[in-house]
């Protein structure tokens, strides 16, 4: 079935990332949130790569899609998307 896409991104709501990097086994990336969110793109707490882009970002708790990975922010401690 399609994935759901997430309409409301919420500063504080729970995120999971899942993706190949580069290609690698599956990686996935919970117990994070959103720090900020603007009407293009929001930041949150993931533990990615830089090779994770593409990488679809889920709410935790709805399973809706809310984004898809674009850049990391190398010693901020969140990513943008």
């Amino acid at each position: 079935s399609p994935v759901k896409i997430g309409k409301e991104i919420k500063v504080g709501a729970p995120v999971v990332l899942i993706g190949h990097p580069s290609g690698l086994s599956q990686k996935i990336a919970d117990n994070a949130v959103i720090k900020s969110a603007t009407n293009l793109e929001f930041k949150a707490t993931v533990d990615a790569f830089q090779i994770n882009s593409g990488s679809a970002v889920f709410h935790a708790n709805t399973g809706e899609l809310l984004g898809i990975f674009s850049r990391w922010l190398p010693c901020q401690h969140q990513t943008d998307f």
